[in-house]
């Protein structure tokens, strides 16, 4: 009875593993398919820069 719940815990493992690499290459795929060039207002935009935090065009929650 040990030797087939080892093994059952085993496949769970294997199974595990196989579904994270799954999402993961989905993700990846997704992410390749996105061009954050193309959204407005992003070009020359550095995330989380302080170059213009003083500017008051800027949003007061940024």
């Amino acid at each position: 009875m040990d030797k087939i719940i080892t093994n059952l815990q085993q496949d769970q493992g294997s199974f595990a593993a196989a579904l994270q690499i799954d999402q993961i290459t989905k993700i990846l795929n997704i992410y390749s398919k996105i061009d954050l060039t193309t959204f407005p207002g992003t070009s020359g935009v550095a995330f989380d820069s302080h170059a213009k935090e003083h500017n008051t065009q800027c949003h007061p929650d940024t």
